[in-house]
């Protein structure tokens, strides 16, 4: 599989090594985002805060408005879904690679008893991502209550996938403030 290279007219699969995002090196959520980012759920002893963090650092990253069409992935995947050849092959493999990625780490959640074993792991991936797509388009589209919400959205189903006593306190008591303001 060939990585994606992007320069100023184009995109294309060329070989060349893989690179970590810009971090921003202050804010709010910059603690939470260092080495981790690509691979969070190796630095959190608990797998279903390592999938936490990958939620909270892919919209602290898309937030941070480092590329202008947004989430990398997302953008290349609109432009490229039905466009037969080398970019459309790479983006279909990695996306397949990280959807992987993403179901270990729920197993691994699920095997250290931290999600129920009742919940479809798929089904819990589909709605992160969605909730992903939805909230690409809401940012480059400048609709921040809905880009908040996809969030917040995102938090709620990994909360629901959870055992009770693995969700954080902090979440349960937004997510019931929420709740009542709807």
């Amino acid at each position: 599989m060939l990585p994606i290279c992007v320069s100023s007219s184009t995109i294309s699969a060329v070989p060349l090594r893989w690179s970590r995002p810009p971090v921003a090196k202050s804010g709010p959520n910059s603690a939470q985002r260092g080495s981790s980012s690509r691979f969070p759920t190796q630095s959190h002893p608990s797998p279903l805060q390592g999938l936490r963090t990958w939620v909270d650092n892919w919209f602290a990253y898309v937030e941070q408005g480092n590329l202008p069409g947004g989430c990398f992935l997302n953008a290349v995947s609109s432009e490229y879904r039905a466009k037969p050849g080398a970019v459309c092959d790479a983006v279909r493999n990695y996306r397949a690679m990280a959807r992987e990625r993403q179901r270990e780490w729920s197993e691994r959640a699920r095997q250290a008893g931290e999600l129920r074993t009742d919940g479809n792991v798929d089904e819990l991936l589909l709605g992160l991502l969605a909730y992903h797509a939805v909230a690409n388009v809401a940012f480059l589209m400048d609709e921040m209550p809905q880009f908040k919400q996809a969030h917040e959205s995102s938090q709620r189903l990994l909360n629901e996938a959870a055992i009770p006593s693995v969700t954080p306190k902090r979440n349960r008591l937004a997510l019931d403030a929420m709740a009542k303001d709807r």
